[in-house]
């Protein structure tokens, strides 16, 4: 926003020499700018204050002008002009759990994980909305809502940053209010929006996911491996050539009532080691293939699995440092029947929003990686 102000004088007289301190709502608008052939103006980007910006809404920008020779000037009366602030434009992309089970047979509903990828306009390559002003997307605020019930509230969350050095890009995911799985069709689909507030806005269908919550069955599913790490992101990333280890095993007891199950990854990254540990599972999906013979290359069964996660620094195993105890843990898997073709994807995500781990992020969210030994296994 440019802002400009004139000093005004009696006729036939020059402006004296001074500056002008430009506010908006109490916070200063850059610099005092000196004046110059009577004016003074600023260009600058508008930033929330420790008085905050009303986003939207109006806003009074206000000019004070200083005099160089106070002795013979008296600073001005501060002059005034309102103007309404729009919201800066986000763009949306859901990351969450696209099948979701009602995590028992006795069930029948579920608490979905949901989550999205949110990102300042000039984040996005090519978007004919882009601008040249990045901003702060922890300023914005995402509702995930059931557009299917006229668009009622599931859930709302903070966001927090992929990377802290990028403000451009963060993530944020809640649990949704229980979901109804219908008992006898296979499952119940529900078109999830993404509505994205604050100093941002976003809600458009374009960016709608539909997901299926359903009753589960006798599934299980376990695995054990590695990944060379070429993708890694997050807070907390596996370094680039080297290992990040997993395992795993997610069951239904006997009865089908509960789930039960753990997993464990092992993060490297600068002579760091921290260690990712879960054993609270919410859901576990799977796609079982039924071809015969199967799962193979072009059969394959694949699983997705939500829990609640914690991270450690492990790197002296006497003293370990702990990160987070409540993260949110979601882990998607395509089992090929081969070991050298099984793929996953592992993401962490922090309970106040942003992202703790990804394994394999391609800028938006986590896509699975071919292992680099181990094996997966899908039931």
């Amino acid at each position: 926003m440019t802002a400009s102000a004139t000093i005004v004088t009696p006729t036939g007289t020059a402006a004296p020499a001074g500056s002008v301190q430009f506010q908006i709502d109490g916070d200063n608008f850059g610099p005092a700018e000196p004046v110059s052939s009577s004016g003074a103006s600023f260009t600058g980007q508008i930033l929330k204050g420790p008085n905050g910006l009303t986003v939207p809404g109006t806003n009074t920008l206000k000019a004070t002008f200083t005099p160089a020779d106070p002795t013979h000037y008296s600073a001005s009366t501060p002059g005034s002009a309102g103007f309404t602030l729009s919201q800066e434009d986000a763009r949306a992309y859901y990351t969450g759990a696209l099948l979701a089970s009602t995590g028992s047979i006795n069930n029948t509903t579920a608490n979905v994980t949901l989550a999205a990828t949110i990102k300042d306009i000039t984040a996005v390559t090519g978007d004919p909305a882009s601008d040249q002003y990045p901003g702060d997307i922890r300023n914005a605020i995402v509702t995930f809502v059931n557009r299917d019930a006229s668009g009622a509230v599931l859930c709302s969350a903070p966001i927090g940053l992929v990377s802290l050095s990028d403000s451009t890009v963060g993530t944020a995911t809640c649990t949704s209010t229980p979901l109804l799985a219908n008992t006898t069709a296979g499952g119940s689909q529900y078109t999830i929006g993404i509505v994205v507030s604050g100093y941002y806005t976003r809600n458009l269908q374009t960016d709608d996911q539909v997901i299926n919550v359903y009753i589960p069955q006798s599934n299980f599913i376990t695995g054990g491996g590695y990944l060379n790490n070429t993708s890694s992101a997050g807070q907390y990333p596996g370094a680039i050539g080297q290992r990040t280890n997993f395992g795993f095993n997610v069951k239904y007891n006997k009865s089908g009532t509960n789930l039960q199950g753990n997993i464990n990854v092992i993060v490297r990254n600068n002579g760091r080691v921290y260690q990712i540990k879960g054993n609270s599972m919410t859901s576990l999906a799977t796609l079982v293939c039924t071809a015969n013979p199967c799962p193979t290359t072009t059969s394959a069964s694949t699983a997705t699995f939500n829990g609640k996660a914690s991270i450690q620094d492990i790197t002296d195993p006497l003293n370990p440092i702990s990160i987070d105890g409540g993260a949110t843990l979601q882990v998607t898997m395509t089992d090929f029947g081969s070991p050298t073709s099984d793929k996953i994807g592992i993401t962490v995500w922090n309970k106040s929003g942003g992202l703790w781990f990804a394994s394999n992020w391609d800028g938006t969210r986590t896509v699975e990686q071919t292992l680099a030994g181990g094996n997966l296994s899908v039931h």
